[in-house]
């Protein structure tokens, strides 16, 4: 179904598509990246460096967007970047604890 869902995307152009799958899910997670159509993107949930080994070791996400509050702080986070360099070259760190303004 989410497959589904990421392929009914394809006509919008989107530069990704975001967590189709419930995060920690990273064998079908896995699957849905290679058969999709779209770069797949997760992360945000994950809260420390081991929680990226096994997405990472089974390719899960074409794009690593941590959640810099979650995963440690901005050194932290600069310090994963290194670590995740050989498993995939596109990271977009976020924010989603951030206040939203008015």
């Amino acid at each position: 179904m989410a497959l589904e869902a990421v392929r009914a995307l394809v006509p919008y152009n989107p530069g990704w598509c975001e967590e189709p799958i419930t995060a920690h899910n990273n064998e079908s997670m896995a699957q849905v990246v290679a058969a999709s159509p779209l770069r797949i993107t997760t992360c945000e949930h994950i809260y420390a460096r081991d929680g990226f080994l096994d997405l990472l070791q089974r390719k899960a996400a074409h794009v690593v967007q941590p959640d810099i509050t979650y995963s440690g702080g901005f050194l932290e986070t600069k310090n994963l970047r290194r670590w995740w360099k050989p498993f995939t070259s596109t990271w977009h760190p976020t924010i989603v604890t951030a206040p939203s303004r008015p």
